[in-house]
């Protein structure tokens, strides 16, 4: 899940950014969901180089982090912890039983993906029933495309958008692929989606936000926002995998299946 030029430089590899976002993350689940996140398993798929998986071991059970590139696994895991494993795997090919997880984090991901409906379907098989996937992505809509921070430029044909990108020297070539609000509400169907981009925006202290979101926006009614939610140019939503037969006891906020032991210890043995 690596990419080059702005994005790679102003945010993938940078710790405070990296850890910001993961406390938004955090925030964001832990508002959603009635079960605390220290008795979870977690995977984050697409972690590059762990910085935030990092800071995910400390608020979940334990974590897992998953990324294609073998070097940017190779050195997370010079730093891993007892809460905190690392394995290459692409996302479209997960090594991991059915229902494996509690958790799922995939942030920054599907744009990235040369398969998008495989991750989105590998996501579903190794989520629990009544688990959640937390998910961000951008906008096709958005006015800025943000890996390259060039307007417009993911309307633009490829081999055109490839030649803006090196001439302004940011990367070799554009190297993502966007999906638009509803492409992605598409991609994410089996899931019931729980959009936060409103609650975010209106609420940027409460979520590790405040550096990122104009205070004057904070302001505005979260109506407005979800008039607007095709618009926002980072999509933040909790995809909740529903549990069958219904809907658990628990309702739509924080549904998971009791299990002895929480069942999520047991995928260690096998994999690492």
């Amino acid at each position: 899940m690596m990419h080059q030029g702005f994005y790679r430089g102003q945010y993938l590899f940078n710790p405070v950014s990296r850890r910001n976002k993961a406390r938004k993350v955090t925030a964001v689940l832990s508002d959603h969901l009635s079960t605390p996140l220290a008795s979870l398993s977690c995977l984050e798929v697409g972690c590059s180089f762990g910085i935030m998986t990092k800071y995910f071991a400390q608020a979940f059970k334990w974590v897992v982090g998953s990324d294609i590139n073998q070097d940017a696994i190779s050195s997370a895991a010079r730093e891993s912890t007892t809460q905190a494993k690392f394995i290459v795997a692409d996302g479209a090919y997960l090594p991991f039983r059915d229902e494996s997880f509690d958790v799922v984090i995939c942030t920054q991901v599907y744009e990235h993906a040369r398969n998008p409906t495989k991750l989105s379907e590998e996501i579903w098989r190794v989520l629990r029933q009544g688990g959640v996937c937390f998910f961000s992505g951008p906008n096709k809509l958005s006015l800025i495309e943000g890996h390259t921070g060039l307007p417009l430029i993911q309307w633009l044909p490829r081999r055109f958008a490839d030649w803006l990108v090196r001439l302004l020297k940011r990367g070799d070539n554009f190297e993502v692929n966007l999906m638009t609000y509803w492409e992605l509400r598409q991609l994410w169907r089996n899931f019931v989606i729980i959009d936060y981009g409103p609650t975010l925006i209106t609420n940027p202290t409460r979520f590790s936000l405040s550096e990122e979101v104009p205070r004057i926006f904070a302001l505005m009614p979260s109506t407005i926002y979800q008039l607007l939610a095709f618009a926002i140019p980072n999509l933040n939503w909790v995809l909740i995998k529903p549990v069958k037969g219904g809907q658990c006891a628990a309702g739509p906020s924080g549904c998971f299946r009791n299990t002895s032991g929480g069942g999520s210890q047991d995928v260690y043995p096998e994999h690492y």
